[in-house]
């Protein structure tokens, strides 16, 4: 393996490349270390490209058919990772699983309101809307500081 450091003045930020005449698992395991001390996760847009998504872009996390997707404000990505290792990733002060199949970050929760079954209908920041299903909405609400009505 061959590292390469170069400096440059007009660098705002550390980008790491990797170069490499197949993905294997030693490029795994690399990729792997740098998302995990990097606040960063591996993804793949619809053109098949990777780069590492900051945390903060990420407004759900949701699995459909065995595939894992990450949504961003306007954008979707598909992710390598089963949800349940993105959830042991993530900072919990910012990521919670709201149902079977979906990890929301809470940063991006613009509003809550009481659904049918007592479930909650949360509205992003981008307008979009997730259920929280009941088995969740007590730790959600008090992730997000939300008092508990008497007898719910």
């Amino acid at each position: 393996m061959k590292i390469t450091v170069q400096e440059s003045e007009k660098c705002t930020e550390i980008e790491v490349s990797i170069l490499c005449k197949r993905r294997d698992r030693k490029v795994n395991e690399i990729i792997d270390f740098l998302q995990r001390n990097s606040n960063r996760i591996n993804v793949q847009n619809e053109k098949k490209q990777t780069f590492l998504l900051p945390y903060e872009r990420i407004f759900y996390i949701e699995t459909v058919d065995k595939k894992v997707f990450i949504y961003g404000k306007d954008e979707i990505y598909e992710c390598n990772y089963k949800l349940y290792q993105l959830e042991e990733m993530l900072p919990e002060s910012h990521f919670f699983r709201i149902s079977k199949s979906v990890i929301l970050n809470v940063l991006n929760v613009q509003s809550l309101e009481p659904e049918e079954g007592r479930r909650l209908k949360v509205t992003l920041e981008n307008e979009e809307r997730l259920i929280v299903s009941r088995l969740y909405v007590k730790d959600i609400k008090l992730k997000l500081g939300i008092k508990q009505e008497v007898g719910k």
